[in-house]
């Protein structure tokens, strides 16, 4: 058995296998779901893309990286923390206050995953900042509409509206 660690732009997971073909690794219910029309799997360290099932492994653990054939513009945050100097590793490690190893690697891989769970964090934070956006658009709409009729008996749902209007404001 032998350990293979496949990085991808969502995660990593490491498998324990003796599969010798990229066929048998992709069959293990632990390997991500991989379209291999959207991306490229290659081997760390190699020039090696896996495309074929019937692509022979190279011996030993190893790590792959799962990437998207199409990358946007610049440079993948993997790729540039493997163009930082161990010094400039530990420096980042250790503004972000993760431990760190006298391992490149170890280090790339503690940042990578610092960076998905910032990245998960933001996303959330950009959630609630849209739905509290399209509440409070919802609530003037809602303003406007009660406020457009003379009626006294709609003078109820004007303050139930100003009240819904101040909870969407203090959402945080």
């Amino acid at each position: 058995m032998r350990k293979i660690k496949v990085i991808t732009p969502s995660g990593r997971v490491v498998i324990e296998t003796s599969a010798t073909t990229f066929g048998e690794l992709r069959a293990e219910s632990s390997f991500p779901h991989v379209d291999l029309t959207k991306n490229e799997v290659t081997i760390k360290g190699s020039d090696v893309s896996l495309r074929l099932d019937t692509a022979a492994l190279p011996e030993g653990d190893l790590v792959m990286y799962v990437t998207a054939t199409e990358q946007k513009a610049g440079m993948s945050k993997e790729a540039y923390y493997n163009s930082l100097t161990e010094g400039q590793i530990i420096d980042l490690c250790n503004e972000r206050g993760l431990e760190w190893r006298y391992d490149k690697e170890v280090n790339i891989d503690s940042l990578l995953e610092d960076d998905a769970e910032l990245n998960e964090s933001i996303s959330q934070e950009n959630l609630k900042d849209n739905l509290k956006e399209r509440l409070s658009k919802v609530v003037t709409e809602l303003q406007d509409i009660i406020e457009s009729f003379d009626d006294e008996d709609y003078e109820f749902d004007l303050q139930e509206v100003k009240r819904l209007s101040e909870a969407v404001k203090n959402i945080k």
